[in-house]
């Protein structure tokens, strides 16, 4: 479970662009998150991967718990590995590479499972078990954006 609570980000040490933000994400469930421009989603999903830093912004009060764990202290790539994944808006995959390599970097940080997360995904997308060795680049239709998901969720296999 996700548990966010009362969250207020800065930028710059001047700035405050989220005030008083709070949601739970039951285990399991993926949640869209929906607003206007300019108003805070893309600094609230910094905050839950923890990419704050890297935008001079910081978290000035509450909290943000993975299974009742705290993230504060942890690096990206840690939460990453606990399962906190984006899928990015557009056709961002790595076009030069195949549907496959796309895969498996997905499951990069998890890579003693990468071989179920593929069978997982090609299971969720049996269009890309198809396209396995096409170059990405050359993808049509929504299999971009099939791919894009089930890369997110190639290193979710335990």
């Amino acid at each position: 479970m996700l548990a966010v609570e009362n969250l207020e980000v800065v930028y710059d040490d001047v700035i405050l662009v989220l005030r008083g933000v709070s949601l739970n994400v039951p285990a399991g469930q993926i949640v869209t998150l929906l607003g206007a421009n300019g108003s805070g989603k893309t600094t609230l999903l910094r905050a839950l991967s923890g990419l704050l830093d890297m935008h001079d912004a910081e978290l000035t009060r509450g909290s943000i718990a993975l299974n009742g764990q705290g993230t504060a202290d942890l690096s990206p790539d840690e939460i990453v590995r606990r399962g906190v994944v984006q899928v990015l808006e557009g056709r961002r995959v790595f076009s030069e590479l195949t549907v496959e390599e796309n895969l498996r970097l997905g499951g990069y940080t998890r890579s003693r499972h990468v071989k179920d997360g593929l069978a997982e995904a090609y299971d969720l997308f049996p269009v890309l078990a198809d396209r396995r060795r096409s170059t990405a680049g050359y993808l049509s239709g929504g299999c971009p954006y099939g791919l894009r998901q089930a890369a997110a969720g190639a290193d979710r296999s335990s």
